[in-house]
């Protein structure tokens, strides 16, 4: 089993949902994460409220949740400044099978109420097997 910290990022997030951390198998026979970290930073001149939710795939499985949740909901962050959600907070991502032999992972998804306005970058600790 092989625990590897991996940093993702994405910039310029706007008013459309976007993916800013998806879980994934990569060859590996299994793979779970552990998020210990969620950055978000405002490029704009002015405030923006930004909205962080986990997309959990829907996959038939009764076992595996589906429920989309919001990690945080119209959070503002001022003009210039970054705004840590996930201190001292962990949240666990996982891999499910389809059915069909396909594998879907968990997803961070972010946007904001202004276009190019926000940065995330999402900090993890994969666990494969």
């Amino acid at each position: 089993m092989a625990n590897t910290f991996r940093s993702f990022s994405k910039a310029s997030i706007g008013t459309s949902p976007t993916t800013a951390y998806q879980l994934e198998l990569d060859g590996n026979s299994s793979k779970t994460a552990i998020v210990i970290g969620i950055a978000l930073s405002n490029r704009a001149a002015t405030p923006i409220n930004v909205d962080v939710q986990i997309d959990r795939p829907v996959t038939g499985d009764t076992e595996a949740p589906t429920e989309d949740v919001y990690l945080a909901r119209g959070i503002p962050i001022p003009s210039g400044s970054t705004l840590e959600i996930m201190a001292g907070q962990k949240q666990i991502m996982q891999i499910f099978d389809t059915g069909s032999g396909t594998f879907v992972g968990d997803k961070i998804v972010a946007t904001s109420d202004t276009a190019s306005s926000l940065d995330v970058i999402v900090n993890s600790l994969e666990i494969t097997s």
